[in-house]
């Protein structure tokens, strides 16, 4: 009877130290889960209050000083990576990965020697740690000096071969230093690891594109399907201006539209890329949508020449009411002498340009010689005539402009004329550089 009670009783025993062992062990399960799943106030909790019970605890620590890290509470962190290089229950392996964490968090705060001490520190348990000699290939990055970086890089790999961060790390340090051939290697080799490593098939893109090899450029930013927003913008840009060289055009208009329709951001590639789309649906005499679309340029550029011009075609024939009053309500014809030459000088300016030669000045008509405004290096010839006139300009007037434009030799005209153009006029400058600007669009180019 005696034995039955004492074997009950130890049995009893035995279940609690099991349910107590599991019981815990569960709840370092269930913390590293949330933590897994980016609940880290819960998993900080349990993890808490699991060390309470099993104060030396490897995995729990290490856990916990991530938290700690990622929380941006470096000094708890850094307090937890002491105690484990001070545990006695923690293998040397561990030791060292510490050891690494710290010189990580000592070089992020400037203290570069600190850093640098601590990884020593790690080195003597555990020479061959992975986690250190990437530290130390940071750190050298960091103060370069690139060539020790990329030999504690090569170490990594040596031991690791699939660690994507050190690789990572490689092919920037040899695509900056110009070593093409080896940073391609690097970021094809994070590919054949992680196929969906979209960095890696991004830089890749770019190097192509960079070669202007357009064909390998867009079949590694095909392979993106997430796209980061620091270099989304980019993206739409290589891959759009590849499919162009490549002759894809219904692929160009796709990737435009993705960027482009809903994108309020101001950037000069944004801005090409909807002057881009803008040009594709006047091509495909989707008008309105065409005209939206510069419009949004104008709020970022409002002098835009080539969209002035063209909203200003797309608005007769969308609004041809509006664009009918428009011109009822412009008259630049009643200005004095004084006031008309002041007004052609305007113009110029306003379109970019300045004197370089006085051809003709007369009340009515001015024309010049004229160059680029900001330009110093490889200066063209633009001939530039502004004539005040109630009628509509005649082909007469502008096949003498044509004449004057031939004998000058210059590169480019431009006729600017307070009223309109006959139809013939305007047929006549189609085989000619000469581009007619009537009194819409002076009032567009000047805002006023």
């Amino acid at each position: 009877m005696i034995f039955l009670i004492s074997f009950i009783i130890t049995f009893i025993i035995i279940i609690i130290i099991v349910y107590t062992y599991y019981s815990r062990e569960n709840k370092l399960v269930e913390a590293i889960a949330f933590y897994e799943n980016g609940e880290k106030g819960r998993a900080l909790e349990l993890f808490k209050a699991y060390l309470a019970t099993r104060p030396n605890d490897i995995k729990s620590k290490q856990y916990l000083a991530k938290i700690y890290y990622e929380e941006e509470e470096p000094l708890f962190a850094a307090k937890l990576l002491v105690s484990l290089t001070l545990s006695r229950y923690a293998t040397d392996k561990e030791k060292a990965d510490a050891y690494a964490f710290m010189a990580q968090i000592y070089d992020e705060q400037g203290k570069k020697e600190k850093a640098i001490q601590t990884a020593m520190k790690g080195f003597k348990l555990d020479p061959k740690n992975e986690k250190l000699h990437y530290q130390m290939g940071l750190i050298y990055i960091k103060n370069e000096k690139i060539d020790r970086a990329i030999k504690e890089l090569n170490l990594v790999l040596h031991k690791n071969r699939l660690n994507l961060d050190a690789r990572m790390s490689l092919a920037k340090l040899h695509e900056e230093r110009g070593e093409e051939i080896k940073s391609i290697f690097q970021y094809k080799k994070i590919l054949e690891i992680n196929p969906s490593y979209e960095k890696a098939s991004y830089k890749l893109g770019e190097i192509y594109y960079k070669k202007n090899d357009y064909k390998n450029a867009s079949l590694y930013l095909e392979q993106i399907k997430e796209k980061e927003k620091s270099w989304e913008i980019d993206y739409y840009y290589m891959l759009i201006n590849s499919y162009i060289k490549l002759h894809k055009m219904e692929k160009v208009k796709t990737e435009l539209e993705n960027i482009v329709l809903g994108n309020n951001e101001k950037n000069e590639k944004i801005t090409f890329m909807r002057y881009e789309l803008g040009n594709i649906y006047e091509m495909e005499g989707e008008k309105l949508k065409a005209y939206k679309l510069y419009e949004e340029i104008t709020q970022d550029i409002p002098k835009y020449r080539d969209i002035i011009t063209r909203m200003n075609k797309l608005k007769k024939e969308l609004f041809p009411e509006e664009h009918a009053k428009m011109i009822e309500k412009i008259d630049y014809n009643n200005s004095s002498e004084i006031d008309f030459k002041e007004l052609c000088y305007k113009i110029i300016g306003k379109l970019g340009y300045k004197e370089m030669k006085l051809i003709k000045d007369t009340r009515n008509k001015l024309l010049v010689l004229a160059s680029e405004k900001f330009k110093t290096l490889l200066q063209g010839k633009y001939l530039i005539g502004i004539t005040k006139s109630p009628t509509a300009i005649t082909a007469g007037e502008v096949g003498k402009f044509i004449s004057e434009f031939e004998g000058q030799e210059a590169d480019r005209g431009i006729m600017v004329s307070t009223s309109t153009y006959t139809e013939q006029a305007i047929k006549l400058v189609k085989e000619y550089e000469i581009e007619l600007l009537d009194k819409v669009d002076i009032f567009e180019i000047l805002g006023e």
